[in-house]
């Protein structure tokens, strides 16, 4: 029987996508990259990237699935076709939105990204678009920045050190304090284990692309328009969920 074929964005595509292996097996040390893999409570497995912005990206889209900009995504998730596409490409990652609105997602080093390549990348970003698929690109410089990668890691990495509860405990006692700096919180006791933490799990908010500092403010409301600076999406300054009505 032939194996039946789905067209570049359609329903049964992407229930293709999510329902096979990765197109392509990533392999431990290469000459400029490293194998990275973190277990996602999201989606119940390890996930595996090549290189530090990669992995960066992965966290990223774990970070958004907690805030529920996303409700899935997947790493090197399907291969274009150069009779259908005009190129074969494997993108990175691939994202659904909780309204299935799909996101296309491309890691690059902003120095590598020549004249050429941002015409490929804009080609490619008309020719999804042309599908109904969203396509952005990442980079080291916006929005994976070392401000981003450092308290993302940070974040993650107390999140599997503090208790839920006592980020629930923090979330509601901020609630009753208003937006506090740092360095005002750690008067009140609070270190900045329990603020990443917090973040972390959607509890609390800060500018997570920017130096996080003692005089950093920290709400239990988004402070930056996360949709925009990481979906291109046209936000409002409010809350975050109001975003995702018409996606």
């Amino acid at each position: 029987m032939p194996k039946e074929i789905h067209s570049l964005g359609s329903p049964g595509w992407l229930d293709h996508v999510f329902h096979t292996p990765p197109v392509r097996a990533l392999k431990g040390r290469s000459k400029f990259t490293q194998y990275h893999q973190f277990w996602s409570h999201s989606l119940g497995r390890y996930v595996g990237s090549q290189g530090r912005n990669e992995a960066l990206a992965a966290l990223t889209l774990e970070y958004l699935i907690t805030l529920g900009y996303i409700g899935k995504f997947k790493e090197q998730p399907f291969k274009t076709e150069l009779q259908t596409f005009g190129a074969q490409i494997v993108p990175d990652f691939i994202a659904v939105a909780p309204c299935e609105k799909i996101y296309v997602i491309e890691v690059k080093n902003a120095r590598f990204i020549t004249p050429f390549i941002q015409a490929s990348l804009d080609r490619n970003r008309e020719v999804f678009q042309q599908a109904g698929l969203a396509y952005v690109c990442w980079t080291d410089q916006h929005p994976l920045n070392v401000a981003t990668r450092h308290n993302l890691l940070n974040m993650h990495r107390h999140s599997n050190i503090v208790q839920p509860d006592e980020c629930v405990a923090f979330a509601e006692h901020l609630e009753t304090l208003g937006s506090l700096s740092v360095e005002e919180l750690q008067q009140h006791g609070y270190d900045y284990g329990v603020i990443y933490a917090a973040t972390w799990s959607g509890k609390t908010f800060f500018p997570i692309t920017k130096e996080f500092t003692a005089t950093t403010s920290i709400s239990t409301q988004p402070t930056i328009d996360i949709p925009a600076v990481f979906l291109d999406a046209r936000g409002e300054d409010d809350r975050w969920w109001n975003s995702l009505e018409g996606c």
